[in-house]
């Protein structure tokens, strides 16, 4: 099962709803392409979002880019997912953002390169999402801890 869908169906137990119920509405929620990538059916899902994420969709970017850095649905290229992390974090995109640091740090896809991490975090950390927020401070503390 798919972390995602295991960790959603905790919460929802966890907070009393009907589990059928909230991750029907959940999954009606979603528009085409994100539903299959939840879903766990990500071959479905590339090949929703894939011609969304050439046309500069930021959302599709991401989630095209999580495929490929993971090899879900699709063989993994790190520099693939580099791409399309970087042009919907130019765009705006806190999550892809966040992605795009942890490339630069982990040097997948493109040279290590701190200064671009820290780079990329505060701009995911000035957007409103807390959980972003969270992590991307998290990261930065990190960073300054190893005196990058």
């Amino acid at each position: 099962m798919n972390l995602k869908v295991l960790l959603l169906a905790l919460f929802v137990l966890l907070s009393g709803t009907s589990s059928a119920d909230w991750y029907k509405e959940f999954l009606s929620d979603l528009g085409d392409g994100y539903r299959q990538h939840f879903q766990g059916e990500y071959k479905e899902s590339f090949k929703i979002l894939s011609p969304r994420a050439a046309n500069g969709d930021d959302k599709a970017q991401l989630y095209v880019g999580l495929m490929y850095r993971d090899g879900n649905g699709v063989k993994q290229n790190y520099f693939k997912a580099f791409e399309l992390f970087k042009k919907s974090a130019e765009q705006g995109h806190p999550w892809s953002q966040k992605h795009l640091a942890w490339m630069y740090i982990d040097g997948n896809g493109v040279l290590k390169d701190y200064k671009k991490a820290k780079y990329w975090f505060q701009k995911a950390y000035k957007n409103n999402d807390e959980g972003i927020r969270q992590d991307a401070k998290n990261a930065w503390d990190e960073l300054e801890l190893w005196k990058y």
